[in-house]
């Protein structure tokens, strides 16, 4: 709760796209790059995660205990945000309540409501160095300034509103060719975008023209992201 909606961070660091219940497959980055851990490298980097912990793998308590672990271990060193899988009407529909469950019995659903209770205080962004914008999702329709961002209030539940649609569901354009800013038509699960332009809290896409004028105005360097990992 302490920490802001935005954070500022610095470098050296490494960044973690979508994880999704893959625990033997973090542990294999971890292995294979480094670990955060007394005897791993945290003296010399620290740690962000881009969200997504929960759905679809087959070690989502392993996943998000881990990383919650983590983060209460080394506070100032490993740093995590929210996906847009860290929301209770998301990661019901995509297995994580499901998990709990099953494995967890009559105190499943207790457990369930906690961890969403913690994912609703979850940063949503971060700088590093003032140079690189760190996002699970995207820029989106209604994303103009870092100031937007840090201006979000916390704990975020129900009813996310525009900024959080852009920020953990939007995505760039499949191609340099696509102008403008569309709707999503992958994540909306339809053929066909409709015949008009998308409104505020709709999910979209994003072309590089936004992303350009998003750095340019906000003097970033970058945009590293997650959600199509």
């Amino acid at each position: 709760r302490d920490e802001p909606t935005l954070l500022k961070l610095g470098a050296p660091i490494k960044i973690f796209g979508d994880i999704h219940g893959q625990y033997p497959d973090l542990m294999r980055l971890f292995a294979e790059f480094g670990a955060p851990a007394h005897t791993g490298d945290l003296d010399l980097v620290d740690y962000l995660f881009l969200g997504d912990y929960v759905d679809r793998g087959a070690y989502q308590l392993e996943t998000i205990c881990l990383v919650l672990a983590l983060k209460v271990e080394y506070p100032d060193r490993v740093f995590l945000l929210r996906g847009n899988h860290e929301s209770p009407e998301i990661n019901e529909k995509y297995g994580f309540r499901d998990e709990c469950l099953d494995r967890l019995g009559p105190a499943g659903d207790a457990v369930w409501r906690c961890f969403n209770a913690v994912f609703a205080w979850l940063p949503i962004a971060a700088t590093i160095c003032d140079k690189i914008f760190c996002v699970h999702g995207g820029l989106g329709l209604t994303i103009e300034s870092i100031e937007q961002v840090a201006a979000i209030q916390r704990p975020i539940q129900k009813g996310e509103g525009p900024l959080m649609m852009d920020l953990l569901w939007s995505d760039p354009a499949s191609h340099d060719s696509v102008r403008g800013i569309s709707l999503n038509v992958q994540r909306l699960g339809a053929t066909r975008a409709p015949d008009r332009p998308p409104q505020p809290g709709e999910c979209t896409t994003f072309d590089a023209a936004r992303v350009n004028d998003f750095c340019r105005h906000n003097g970033i360097h970058l945009i590293v992201r997650a959600h199509e990992c």
